[in-house]
């Protein structure tokens, strides 16, 4: 597997978003990298005092996965402890939640030509997505993207305990369709939600040159439960939440909420419940994970470095200023390039589906 990130230079000229590079660059690849990117990074990170590190550490974990900033928190040294060669890959069991959201595309139709009509709508969609991601930490959903107007979330396994991260999973998107969908915005458009759910084995991988540092990585979720989680979305409609098979074989046996179940195609279940009062009970507490240590500024100093690479270059020198307002709707285009096998052979486009899913 390639990947690589649009090829454009930051404001000092810098270069910032390579090609993937594999575990072991050449020498003059590496010293490219170094001379351009790390200029960049460490410029930026001059302007910043011991004193002020811990408020960008804080900053900066709200725009990448709790994943990473558990793994640089729970560091001695600061470093992402599986950086040190890219693309960096893990496996964790868990279940995962697409959270999709319809009528943006009419509501910013609603807003245009209208006086500050654009940064009225930024606020507005903020607003909703900050409520839905208050209801996705509190069951202990890791938000790990945003794909358009949807919401990547990951529910991670806890001491071997696959079915409370399922039965949580479940939970919070039932919470998300009855406190959030639909909803009527001022402008006369309604906002609904529908969910997808799914269970298993998670591949976590980063991809970028990470330790170099430089400012051009992401990390993306690959495994059966994403193809899975098309399966149960597909059936969905405005206010709907479907698990997959695996899902409802794990939660049926739970005291759950769900009086209201449909069969649906390929096992997938649509569940929903009447007792608004049961859906909050089997809350975890945030799962954003609070900055506990405070080590010396030199650690400081690298594990704010180590989560920089997966932050925009313009989000990143915006947080170094303090300044954190219209910096969440800038997001970096990722490319990434595949060869797949599909039963031992190479893939053509008979199997063209499967290698999307």
């Amino acid at each position: 597997m390639t990947a690589g990130f649009d090829n454009s230079l930051s404001d000092a000229g810098e270069l910032v978003n390579p090609a993937l590079l594999r575990s072991s660059p050449s020498t003059s690849t590496t010293r490219r990298l170094s001379l351009g990117s790390s200029r960049a990074v460490d410029k930026i990170f001059q302007v910043v005092d011991d004193d002020d590190l811990c408020r960008l550490f804080d900053d900066l974990s709200k725009y990448v996965p709790g994943r990473l900033v558990k793994s640089v928190v729970t560091s001695k040294s600061g470093i992402i402890p599986e950086s040190t060669q890219y693309p960096s890959f893990c496996k964790e069991n868990g279940a995962v939640l697409l959270v999709d959201v319809s009528g943006f595309t009419k509501l910013s139709a609603a807003f245009a030509g209208l006086p500050g009509g654009c940064e009225r709508f930024l606020v507005l969609m903020n607003d909703y997505f900050n409520a839905l991601i208050g209801d996705i930490s509190a069951y202990g959903g890791d938000v790990m993207c945003f794909a358009g107007d949807a919401v990547l979330v990951v529910f991670r396994e806890e001491n071997g305990d696959l079915q409370k991260a399922a039965l949580n999973a479940s939970l919070c998107a039932a919470k998300l369709v009855r406190s959030h969908s639909p909803y009527e915005t001022p402008q006369g458009v309604t906002l609904y939600i529908h969910c997808g759910i799914s269970i298993g084995e998670l591949n976590f991988i980063s991809l970028g040159y990470v330790s170099i540092p430089i400012c051009a990585a992401t990390e993306v979720v690959l495994g059966r439960p994403m193809a899975d989680l098309d399966v149960a979305h597909s059936q969905t409609v405005k206010g709907e939440c479907a698990v997959t098979k695996s899902v409802w074989d794990m939660i049926k046996t739970t005291d759950h909420p769900f009086d209201e179940v449909e069969q649906l195609d390929h096992g997938c279940m649509k569940i929903a419940s009447t007792f608004s009062h049961a859906i909050s009970r089997v809350r975890t507490g945030q799962s954003h994970v609070p900055l506990t240590r405070r080590i010396n500024g030199k650690w400081m100093r690298q594990a704010c470095q180590s989560l920089a690479p997966f932050v925009p270059m313009v989000v990143l020198e915006n947080l170094v200023h303090g300044s954190e307002q219209w910096l969440a709707e800038l997001r970096s285009p990722v490319i990434i390039f595949m060869t797949a096998t599909v039963d031992g052979m190479a893939s053509d486009t008979l199997n063209a589906n499967t290698v999307e899913k």
